[in-house]
């Protein structure tokens, strides 16, 4: 989606998962930026509000124009059991 002129979004998610802790993983854009992207904002989907899933997702290293690596952290409380889905917004030109 373009937002302004040549600055452009990507938002994606993964297949929801049910890791045991902390983790990492890849996501691929849909589309590859043209030039670069700047800024990437992870959050994180739980399977309903009575979920217990303490933890959070943020962007490991930098982001290119065609993915991302986030990380799943944990606060130490709550299950670590829950299946959570990151979810992306990106910003680039």
């Amino acid at each position: 989606m373009r937002i302004y002129d040549r600055i452009y979004n990507r938002q994606t998610q993964t297949d929801r998962r049910k890791p045991q802790g902390k983790y990492s993983q890849t996501i691929t854009f849909p589309l590859e930026f043209p030039t670069q992207c700047f800024a990437v904002f992870p959050i994180m989907q739980i399977a309903s509000a009575t979920s217990r899933a303490d933890h959070w997702y943020q962007l490991a290293g930098s982001p290119t124009k065609t993915s991302c690596v986030v990380q799943r952290q944990d606060t130490g409380e709550g299950s670590y059991d829950v299946q959570t889905t990151p979810i992306i917004l990106a910003i680039g030109h």
